[in-house]
């Protein structure tokens, strides 16, 4: 997500150059490479560094960003171009910068994008299973593999337990980022005064 955010804000008043070019070109290679194929170039060049089991989670969890860029950058692409230019001249004019150009300027227009973009990349994470079998720990595996495992062991009731608790998480994490997403409710209604209130006016 913070990468999409960059790489699209990346030279914003000249959207043409070549750095920009070849950044959003780079975002869109996990489209063309297959991200297992991906996974195995990282590993084969990072191998004498690599030691530890939380470096190769680490591994798994740049992949996974890597395949969720090209779909978050979609997202968040018209909101970011579409920007009032009015808007942006005023909060120019008057110095707002840093976090307040944050939070009233670009906000309102990426809350729900980046809600979805969140929701996608965390279920593509919790999906994947091809590049966690490679690198991940028999003894500590992800959702999907140990579904996997139990299946091919024939435990149907574990696998199916596992599987529940599985769409139960997703569920939860979906339902949040809705949340998240959800524009601030403002009652716009009349107020209606109550009986005491007018006889006291009239009084």
């Amino acid at each position: 997500m913070v990468t999409s955010l960059l790489i699209l804000g990346a030279k914003p008043g000249n959207t043409n150059t070549p750095i920009s070019r070849l950044l959003e070109t780079s975002a869109y290679l996990p489209l063309i490479i297959p991200p297992l194929v991906l996974a195995t170039g990282l590993f084969l060049l990072l191998r004498p560094k690599l030691g530890i089991a939380s470096e190769g989670l680490a591994l798994v969890a740049l992949i996974n960003a890597m395949m969720a860029l090209p779909f978050v950058m979609q997202l968040l692409r018209g909101p970011l171009r579409n920007l009032d230019p009015a808007s942006i001249r005023l909060a120019d004019q008057l110095g707002i910068r840093g976090w307040y150009r944050w939070r009233w300027l670009h906000w309102p227009r990426l809350r729900r994008p980046l809600a979805l973009g969140l929701a996608y990349g965390t279920g593509l994470s919790l999906g994947d299973f091809g590049v966690i079998a490679l690198f991940g720990s028999p003894g500590n595996p992800t959702l999907p593999v140990l579904l996997y495992q139990q299946l091919g062991s024939y435990q149907i009731n574990a696998a199916a337990g596992t599987g529940l608790w599985l769409m139960m998480v997703l569920l939860a994490l979906f339902g949040l980022f809705n949340l998240v997403g959800r524009p601030p409710t403002k009652s716009q209604g009349l107020q209606v005064p109550k009986p005491n209130q007018l006889e006291t006016s009239d009084a």
